[in-house]
């Protein structure tokens, strides 16, 4: 099946009140290239096998100041066993438009588990990034703080040593919020605040991304895979930010459209274009 399938079945068994929030959506394949939607694909086929149900994405085009008015995250997800494709782009990323990987439009494949299942969602997430993916566990790195001492047991269980965890301070992530420990964006309208375990991949010439985020100690444990990021660690070849500045272009246009909104502010700043007045 098709991530397109997929989407749709989970819409309609979402309720009236899903349907209506389906029915306000981007088109969750937006801006993705054939490689990329493979590996979208792939891990919803992944998480079906495991019970997961799709929920519809928030869209791109947000009508809020907030990022310039596109989309930042995949927060929201309502309850644990369910999962969503969300389309997002971040102001901040222009400043690091010249660094191999970064992207004007990415997908995240965020999905929610009960927090009484603690090390399951690093187990899933590693389980398809190792088995499924097959990437190098030695090119992973992991990113937290001592609170992720918890999930040592599950990483040992995937043969990363103890070598490949850095341990930041907790009040130094919690003052960045970028994820590396602890997730709580400055100013984000849904307040986001969380401890958190990134998962990088270290590239051949040494470059690192980060490839995933795992969410720990909530009260419904989020995590989730980048899929374009997915998709350059399987290959071991860095996309650039031109090559997603069309489908960046095309996905907020289509996006703004269908909601009746005007074109944001952050759609100007990325495109480099002059704002009308």
């Amino acid at each position: 099946m098709t991530l397109a399938s997929f989407l749709g079945l989970g819409a309609m068994s979402a309720g009236l009140a899903g349907r209506a929030r389906a029915e306000s959506q981007p088109a969750p394949l937006a801006g993705m290239d054939a490689e990329t939607r493979k590996t979208a694909d792939e891990f919803i086929l992944y998480l079906h096998k495991r019970g997961y149900q799709s929920v519809a994405a928030l869209p791109l085009v947000t009508g809020n100041p907030f990022n310039g008015g596109l989309q930042y995250d995949d927060s929201g997800i309502p309850k644990p066993l369910h999962y969503v494709v969300q389309p997002a782009s971040r102001i901040d990323d222009v400043s690091h438009r010249s660094r191999p990987g970064a992207l004007p439009l990415f997908h995240v494949i965020a999905c929610s588990k009960a927090r009484e299942e603690v090390g399951a969602s690093l187990d899933l997430t590693l389980d398809y990034l190792i088995n499924v993916v097959g990437l190098d566990r030695q090119r992973l790195r992991l990113t937290s703080t001592e609170k992720a001492r918890l999930l040592f047991p599950v990483l040992a269980r995937y043969g990363v040593k103890e070598s490949q965890i850095r341990l930041v301070d907790w009040q130094e992530a919690r003052l960045k919020g970028e994820g590396s420990g602890y997730f709580e964006p400055k100013g984000h309208p849904r307040s986001p605040s969380f401890d958190t375990v990134s998962i990088e991949y270290i590239f051949p010439d040494g470059s690192e991304l980060e490839i995933a985020e795992i969410g720990i100690l909530a009260p419904v444990a989020n995590f989730g895979v980048g899929v374009e990021r997915v998709t350059m660690a399987r290959q071991n070849k860095l996309m650039r930010w031109e090559d997603g500045l069309p489908g960046f272009r095309h996905a907020v246009e289509q996006d703004a459209r269908r909601q009746g909104l005007a074109l944001p502010k952050g759609y100007y700043e990325i495109l480099g274009l002059p704002r009308p007045s």
